[in-house]
């Protein structure tokens, strides 16, 4: 089931304690290739950690940005699976 949920403001006050997180480049082909020769599946592992951290970092920027706008930040939260699953909502984005 898919909600939306209010980000308390404990969580926003770390968020503008800390140094922000950066996104991860983009990694070379020539970086894969040598990641493919250690285990094949090393660089989809790669891959996608990269984007699970490009999702948070853009999920912190979105509740910071609702914040300064609103006063407040709403996020997207998913039970499926009995794992709780964050997002950004669709009509946040710009």
């Amino acid at each position: 089931m898919i909600t939306k949920e209010t980000v308390p403001d404990s969580f926003i006050d770390i968020l503008t304690k800390r140094r922000p997180f950066k996104k991860f480049p983009p990694m070379t082909d020539e970086y894969y290739n040598l990641l493919s020769k250690y285990d094949p599946k090393l660089r989809d592992r790669c891959l996608m950690d990269t984007a699970r951290r490009n999702c948070c970092v853009d999920l912190h920027y979105d509740v910071l940005r609702q914040h300064a706008e609103k006063g407040f930040a709403e996020v997207g939260v998913d039970f499926t699976g009995g794992v709780k699953k964050i997002f950004i909502l669709p009509e946040s984005i710009n």
